[in-house]
């Protein structure tokens, strides 16, 4: 590595350390994810407060903006206007908009290094959920996330906060779900929920039980219910009559009696409707590959139906380790492994990799236990979860080859019985199609190869919770040089044997 390459990574270290690191400030709208402009409210203010883009078409911001005065104190006086009533109007409307201000003015949790409660500031892993929950709510879009969760950096306890936000200050009769595996895991979301009600500044607001219920409550002066309930006791999961639900570590929810969590969970889902400020959160840790909520992941990368989220460990303030020289740091750069060349690529410090490192002797130099606890993208988060069957490193050198299909669809005929089905076979594109195709058979057109291809089928059950049949067609022309066979498509799902055998 020459010295002109070092002084590229230090320098865009120290780029990196500020973007994810520096200065938050919800007050004045420092460190804010959110797009923001420059705003005074008094002449001799030095530095500006940066308002959400949105609230120029505040009424009293718009009247600053159009005229001749830098401030809104010197508008207010040029008009006559008390300042400190003028100013008062402003904040008052910011809470409507800037979530980040209301937040840490408003509501005040639990203090994890001890002591009394404190603002709700939120760290760097909150801002980034909160820049995909504003951009939904500002363009009046249903908000839908499923939020792959690292450890914990308080996830949760934004989701609730945030739906709180849209309780106490834009709708009214917006009645919430909190549900998770256990009884106990929902009590306690709730829990933190009642607290920053009962410590709420700007109006009085109150959380009572609703007609003698324990797991729903509500705010009686928003006429808003919040109802807690747990895979646990699926009975007390009521979905009627839902705008916002927070459904957290599905990934833990087992099935009981009579429930699969997967049909619960689209009961829950169906109930709400698709329109503005309702809002659907579905958070988990990682726990294995092929589950509902791994299932969800996939399909909201590929769709973008739901806002995938996931927070890196590097991306924690907590997970980075100074250097106590440069010479130390150099050091570092200069003996950097495979994985920790990958970690940079991706986005990590090097305060973050040397904290990683050290955190890695600790673990014996445990590189899947690291990855469970420390995930470094999702793609890690799930395959380092549950039962694995392939080594972490074998799985993670394939997954450089994945690429998406070129069609996706399903296979067709003119019936599914009878002489009638070998009639105009042909493939159909659809999004929700159980074939997949990643090569074009028709690539060389002008010559013919004999025993090309390879079809292997694998057969499984026909219901749902069964495996399914899966079917592989494998390019063999890269054996004539030596290659390997290429995977070129794909159809797994479940149906009758003879039907398997059909497609």
């Amino acid at each position: 590595m020459t010295q002109t390459e070092i002084q590229q990574i230090i320098q865009e270290n120290e780029r990196r350390v500020q973007a994810m690191f520096s200065e938050y400030d919800p007050i004045m709208g420092l460190g804010s994810p959110l797009d923001r402009f420059d705003f005074f409210y008094y002449k001799e203010q030095r530095q500006p407060i940066r308002l959400p883009i949105t609230m120029k078409q505040v009424d009293q911001v718009q009247k600053v903006l159009h005229s001749k005065f830098r401030s809104a104190e010197e508008y207010a006086q040029s008009e006559g206007i008390e300042v400190e009533f003028f100013i008062n109007q402003i904040n008052t409307a910011r809470l409507d908009y800037d979530f980040e201000f209301w937040a840490f003015t408003g509501i005040r949790i639990k203090n994890k290094q001890g002591g009394n409660d404190i603002p709700f500031a939120l760290n760097n892993g909150q801002r980034k959920l909160l820049r995909e929950l504003m951009d939904m709510f500002d363009r009046k879009k249903p908000i839908r996330v499923i939020l792959l969760k690292a450890r914990q950096w308080g996830g949760s306890t934004l989701t609730q906060i945030f739906m709180l936000w849209i309780q106490a200050r834009h709708k009214t009769n917006w009645n919430s779900l909190i549900a998770a595996h256990l009884k106990q895991a929902a009590t306690n979301i709730r829990a933190m929920l009642k607290k920053a009600v009962n410590t709420y500044p700007y109006e009085s607001l109150t959380i009572k039980p609703f007609e003698g219920t324990t797991n729903i409550k509500i705010i009686p002066e928003r006429s808003n219910k919040i109802t807690v309930g747990s895979m646990e006791t699926p009975d007390s999961i009521r979905s009627e009559d839902l705008a916002m639900a927070h459904l957290s570590e599905v990934g833990l929810w087992k099935k009981t009696e009579g429930k699969q969590p997967k049909d619960l969970i689209q009961s829950i889902l169906g109930t709400i409707e698709i329109k503005p400020y309702t809002m659907i959160v579905m958070e988990s840790t990682a726990k294995g590959v092929g589950n509902f909520f791994h299932q969800s992941w996939t399909e909201a990368k590929r769709t973008g139906h739901y806002r995938p989220v996931f927070v890196a460990w590097f991306e924690i303030e907590m997970y980075r380790l100074e250097f106590e020289s440069e010479e130390e740091k150099l050091q570092l750069i200069k003996t950097l492994s495979e994985y920790e060349q990958y970690l940079w690529k991706i986005g990590a410090s090097l305060e973050g990799i040397n904290w990683y490192r050290a955190k890695l002797a600790e673990y014996k130099g445990d590189m899947v236990s690291m990855a469970s606890e420390y995930p470094s993208d999702d793609v890690e988060a799930f395959q380092s979860s549950g039962q694995r069957f392939f080594p972490v490193g074998v799985v993670q050198k394939a997954r450089r080859f994945v690429k998406p299909p070129i069609y996706v669809g399903e296979i067709y005929a003119d019936a599914q019985k009878g002489p009638e089905a070998l009639n105009n076979i042909r493939m159909e594109r659809a999004n929700e199609g159980n074939l997949s195709v990643w090569s074009d058979p028709e690539k060389y057109p002008d010559i013919k190869f004999l025993n090309r291809y390879c079809v292997t089928v694998d057969i499984g059950g026909r219901s749902k919770q069964s495996d399914e049949s899966v079917i592989k067609v494998w390019d063999r022309i890269f054996m004539m040089d030596g290659g390997p066979a290429e995977l070129s498509a794909c159809w797994a799902g479940h149906a009758d044997f003879d039907h398997v055998a059909w497609k």
